[in-house]
């Protein structure tokens, strides 16, 4: 049996009502997205109160709770929950594998001298900060131990800026600032530490930057697998290198790991990793660019044994048959008075509004509070900033936000 803890819409866990009823799935979501499951059986239930606890009490009601039951997540903050589950239940050891994918701070600790990465020291307060900087001056950025999505982070260089700090940064992990300009991120999926599928794309700007600057961000699929090939079978090295210290499950996994790259050194650098598929949009970019239904590829892997012990590990990179982009746009304030109509989005290869008319606003805060998302393919990378740039002008014409 396997239980899923999920915490999105029916959508984007990537099941099927076909594969719910096939196996013996068991999923477990939040009241909230109730609406957007097109059916409803004992295989699906919805919690009113979202929380590790009443997660918890629930999964004391199955009654195949026993030896064998296997949890999976797909929402980080539960992650290290069915690593405990899994743990108490024998179906795997990976509970300590949960903490280290969800824990900077552990995460960091575990790849020491594994593969590139800047020095860090955890800080529990801005006086701890203070100390960190002045044994060593230097640029630093601050972020909490287990968030994602550029959430409460603070990029400091002088004592002046650690001490506008609140005195209480409790656990939060401070990293020397690494000199980059691009970020990177490898996605797949893997299993017993090695890589079975891997994809690389980037951001068009660094996300703490876009968030202050820009209206929108953009990730695509790597412009290195046109320039620069070697880039990419070097990541895909270093990707397996981290899956080899931190990945522990027999059981299939998706990743997510964010490194930074500077294209003069041509150096790479690890940033972060989770046991989850990207944000962003990042399964509609696999899809759109390498024809491959990345989630469908996961639960394939996860529910039948013999594809997964026939599944070969990742050797070296797959070329994309497209280039594919997600424009994400943030929010601004005020109060919505007009968005995209269908005939002006039908081009994309996958459109989501958040917003509705008539709702009132606030300032995006993070990479995940937007207007809009969208995702394009183009056959030629050179391409895309056209593209973008059409993004740009439906943003622009076509979207009112009223202070």
């Amino acid at each position: 049996m396997i239980v899923v803890i999920n915490s999105f819409s029916f959508l984007e866990s990537g099941l099927s009502e076909e594969v719910i009823s096939k196996n013996d799935i068991t999923i477990l979501s939040p009241s909230k997205v109730k609406s957007t499951f097109p059916f409803l059986t004992e295989k699906t239930i919805f919690l009113d109160h979202f929380t590790h606890e009443k997660i918890l009490e629930a999964c004391q009601k199955f009654k195949k709770t026993s030896l064998g039951t296997q949890f999976v997540a797909n929402g980080e903050e539960n992650i290290p929950l069915v690593g405990l589950l899994n743990e108490k239940k024998g179906v795997s050891s990976d509970f300590l594998q949960s903490i280290c994918f969800t824990d900077k701070y552990y995460m960091r600790t575990a790849l020491v001298g594994k593969v590139p990465q800047p020095k860090f020291y955890l800080v529990n307060s801005s006086r701890e900060a203070s100390a960190v900087f002045q044994s060593q001056p230097t640029s630093y950025i601050l972020k909490p131990r287990s968030q994602s999505s550029a959430i409460g982070i603070h990029i400091v260089s002088t004592l002046e800026e650690i001490n506008c700090l609140s005195n209480n940064l409790n656990n939060y992990i401070m990293e020397e600032f690494v000199n980059y300009d691009i970020m990177l991120t490898s996605d797949g999926i893997a299993a017993g530490g090695k890589p079975l599928a891997f994809f690389v794309h980037e951001y068009g700007e660094k996300i703490t930057e876009s968030i202050k600057n820009s209206k929108y961000a953009t990730v695509s699929t790597s412009h290195l697998y046109v320039k620069k090939l070697e880039i990419i079978d070097e990541l895909l090295s270093l990707t397996a290198e981290v899956l080899d210290n931190l990945d522990t499950s027999p059981y299939p996994i998706p990743y997510h790991f964010e490194w930074f790259y500077n294209s003069i050194t041509q150096e790479l650098v690890f940033c972060e990793g989770a046991s989850r598929f990207g944000g962003a949009e990042i399964p509609k970019l696999i899809q759109s660019a390498f024809e491959i239904d990345i989630k469908s590829l996961y639960w394939d892997l996860l529910l039948d044994s013999n594809a997964l012990s026939s599944r070969q590990n990742i050797y070296e990179a797959t070329y994309p048959s497209y280039y594919a982009t997600a424009f994400l746009s943030y929010r601004y304030p005020g109060s919505v008075k007009k968005l995209p109509e269908f005939h002006s989005t039908e081009w994309f290869e996958k459109y989501t509004c958040y917003v509705k008319l008539g709702d009132t606003i606030k300032q995006a805060e993070n990479a995940v509070e937007n207007i809009f998302n969208a995702v394009f393919k183009v056959e030629d990378y050179d391409e895309t900033p056209k593209k973008i740039q059409q993004c740009l002008d439906l943003l622009e014409n076509e979207v009112i936000i009223a202070k």
